[in-house]
Order: structure tokens, then sequence, then C-alpha cells
């Protein structure tokens, strides 16, 4: 049974043990449920089209480009926080995901461990892109 106040999340990544990692570490936050996971960008926008995800985490370099996903899921779900986490972190991806419209950009090797903190914003509201 969904609760208002759970965030629902989509977790898009080609790596099983990315995906399996960030499971382990939102099991421990209160109010955020993982709903759905995908392992390309055609995959993330059709389960974003069949269920309203409040949070999305998608990949740069999943099959099928996660900058096309995040486009694509910028302009047909506005409300969706979309948060970029990616081995591509440096300022040329960071530039196109923020101007694409993602709300947070994390690199997962140095980051990734930032996304409780990043939870907790998108909970509060203060969810401004970092």
């Amino acid at each position: 049974m969904d609760r208002p106040d759970t965030l629902e999340v989509l977790i898009a990544d080609d790596s099983e043990d990315l995906r399996q990692r960030v499971r382990r570490l939102l099991a421990g936050l209160d109010g955020v449920e993982i709903r759905g996971e995908a392992t390309d960008a055609e995959e993330a926008i059709t389960l974003a089209a069949h269920h309203p995800f409040d949070v999305a985490i998608l990949d740069i370099q999943m099959p099928g480009s996660g900058i096309r996903a995040l486009k694509h899921l910028r302009r047909d779900h506005p409300s969706l926080r979309i948060v970029m986490l990616t081995n591509h972190a440096d300022a040329f991806y960071y530039r196109i995901c923020m101007r694409a419209g993602a709300d947070f950009f994390l690199d997962k090797s140095m980051e990734f461990d930032r996304l409780p903190h990043v939870f907790q914003r998108i909970k509060t509201g203060n969810a401004l892109a970092v």
C-alpha cells in the first residue's frame, strides 16, 4: 500500500551490482521505497510512463543513454526528481545534465554515500540542485 509520505524510487543502471548497492543504501531510509528498476534508458522511460515515481536515479552511460532518459523523463514528468549517479562526473557531463533538468549530479566513486543526504533534501523540499 502506497503511503503519501513515501518517496517511490526508480533505479536505472545497467550494473546489477550498482543497483544492489543503491538498494542496500536506501533500505535503511524511512519513507523511501524502490518501486522499479531498469537496465537501460528505454526501460526507464517505459516504467516511468506506467508508474508515478517521485525520484529516478539514472546512470549516464547505460544502454540507450541516461542523458536521453533524463531529457525524456524531465519533459514527460516535470515533478519527478532526477538524480544522475555516474562515473562520468566531470564538468562537461555535469553541465549537460543540469541543463537537461537533473536535480542532483553525483560521482559514483566519490559521492555514492551522499545519496541518503540527497533523499533527505528531497523529502524536506530542499531539492535544489547540487
